[in-house]
């Protein structure tokens, strides 16, 4: 199993953005998956002990889940840039994660809740659901976890709700009930 994650500088702890690739198997698959990598990519990765991936990796998430607000980003591997260049304008500095291949994009920090809105609204132009994972309790009432991205989504999601949840105890609505 090979995961890759690109990192930002705050993420990463460094100045830059930073790509970091964790393979999982038999000897002779990390080997043959780790070849594979640096030839696709022209690149050379640094290779660490148990330990020292153990603790990169300890750090990378609790980078991510150190600050007050968590958002994850569903994108298209195209969308991708165009989402970031949306988050760089609607929120603050932050640690974030891309996981291209399954289109997922994670940000954590500090963020008001105007400024979920207004990423909510531009992420949603581009069909690109944003779910607020973790965030301060004023946010999450007024702001919701889930968004619907597609225009005609609320009515079926409203019916689902009601239906499983008609005491609106397991999700928080993105607005209010028909």
């Amino acid at each position: 199993m090979c995961i890759r994650d690109s990192l930002s500088p705050a993420a990463f702890g460094t100045s830059d953005w930073g790509l970091a690739v964790r393979i999982v198997g038999s000897s002779a698959e990390v080997k043959a998956m780790r070849d594979t990598a640096c030839g696709a990519a022209n690149i050379t990765l640094l290779e660490l002990s148990t330990d020292e991936a153990s603790t990169r990796w300890r750090s990378i998430l609790s980078g991510v889940t150190g600050h007050p607000t968590t958002i994850r980003i569903g994108a298209l591997p195209s969308s991708i840039p165009l989402v970031l260049d949306l988050m760089a304008q609607h929120l603050s500095e932050g640690c974030s994660t891309v996981a291209a291949a399954t289109g997922s994009i994670r940000w954590s920090g500090a963020a008001t809740l105007g400024e979920l809105r207004q990423l909510r609204e531009a992420t949603a132009q581009q069909r690109a659901p944003l779910t607020l994972e973790r965030g301060p309790w004023s946010i999450r009432r007024s702001f919701g976890h889930f968004g619907a991205y597609r225009e005609g989504v609320s009515p079926i999601v409203h019916a689902l709700r009601r239906t499983f949840d008609p005491a609106g105890i397991l999700v928080t609505s993105l607005e209010s009930q028909p």
